[in-house]
């Protein structure tokens, strides 16, 4: 009698095998099992890994986005060309030069922002060359000194003559 089952509706013996009870039809197979708690905990965690990705995704173009605005080769420029017409703001840290024995400091630094000062349309041109993509205006030139944030290219203005009018000359 072992090849005798039980109808779970009618409890009328049945076949081993069958698919339904001869008396009522009720199926004879065990419903489906339902995806288990850990197998929902399991997608639970994937969906959140997968949202963690995506936010981090998302925040990083968000941040490249603003620093390609930001640190744009155009709004450098501009910088540089406000520090160069204004006497009175360090203009140190966007000038470099290319002499072993001239340092970058204020006081190098205060003719030639006087002198671009008193000539805005020098200082305009040399901005509008730059931006144009002429890398080299009279004795200064753009160079590429290192990074913002590790990931935006930092320009600066380089040259060898740091006296008043020192870049003038196209």
């Amino acid at each position: 009698m072992k090849n005798i089952k039980y109808c779970p509706n009618c409890g009328q013996a049945v076949e081993k095998g069958a698919a339904f009870c001869q008396n009522c039809g009720a199926s004879l197979n065990p419903p489906e099992k339902r995806a288990s708690r850990t197998g929902r905990k399991k997608s639970k965690k994937q969906q959140r890994i997968i949202a963690t990705v995506a936010l981090a995704m998302l925040a990083f173009a968000g941040y490249y986005l603003w620093g390609s605005s930001q640190y744009s080769k155009d709004q450098q420029v501009d910088w540089i060309m406000a520090a160069l017409v204004s006497p009175d703001e360090d203009a140190t840290r966007y000038i470099v030069t290319d002499s072993a024995t001239l340092a970058v400091n204020h006081e190098n630094l205060a003719p030639l922002q006087k002198f671009y000062k008193e000539h805005q349309t020098a200082a305009n041109r040399m901005g509008q060359n730059f931006k144009a993509g002429d890398n080299k205006y009279g004795d200064f030139r753009f160079v590429q000194s290192g990074h913002y944030a590790g990931t935006f290219s930092e320009i600066q203005a380089a040259g060898q003559d740091l006296s008043a009018g020192g870049g003038d000359q196209p």
